[in-house]
């Protein structure tokens, strides 16, 4: 968090971090067309414009990313620990804090940060439902969800867990319907 903080206001926004205050549309109203005409997806906007109610400087706009990057740590440590073990979760949060990437997106007014927060989720969550080390259907509905608001680019992303489901899909049929029912549901909510 302190990396993701620090002189967080320092630099003035610059042409990338003005089209997501446009799409934000601060001190006017969101309404839902104008939110989804944001082809980068309308969650970070929606979330930018909630901030700005309290403050418009460039340290409040991008809190939010700052505060994604941060979450992102421990999601990459647990992601990391279930999928090789403890030391390549230790591994992964210490490359994550230290990311160069990752520190930058987390001090831009954009939808990055987000984006990879609410994957990382997704895929840990996926990977628990495929795994049979979880059930949490609903969560892992909700966050892909929120990758995809985050930025449509996570389409990808979600194509990436349906391949990666397709071996335990062909060989249980109560988790194909559970997993197809589940996806049918992210994309007509999306």
């Amino acid at each position: 968090a302190l990396l993701r903080f620090y002189r967080l206001g320092a630099q003035s926004l610059w042409v990338d971090e003005l089209l997501t205050v446009k799409a934000a549309n601060l001190g006017g109203s969101l309404s839902g067309p104008s939110l989804f005409k944001n082809i980068q997806g309308p969650l970070h906007a929606a979330v930018v414009h909630a901030v700005a109610v309290l403050s418009t400087s460039e340290i409040a706009l991008r809190s939010a990313s700052a505060l994604a990057g941060a979450a992102q740590i421990p999601v990459v440590f647990i992601l990391g620990r279930e999928l090789a073990g403890r030391r390549v979760g230790v591994v992964a949060a210490l490359l994550t804090t230290l990311s160069p990437f990752a520190v930058w997106y987390s001090q831009e007014l954009r939808n990055y940060s987000m984006l990879i927060l609410f994957s990382g989720l997704s895929t840990l969550l996926a990977w628990r439902l495929v795994s049979e080390k979880g059930r949490s259907w609903a969560g892992y509905g909700l966050v892909t969800l929120c990758a995809l608001l985050s930025n449509f680019a996570a389409a990808f992303l979600l194509a990436a867990h349906n391949l990666a489901a397709a071996p335990r899909i062909f060989r249980d049929g109560q988790f194909a319907r559970r997993w197809i029912a589940t996806q049918i549901v992210v994309l007509l909510l999306f």
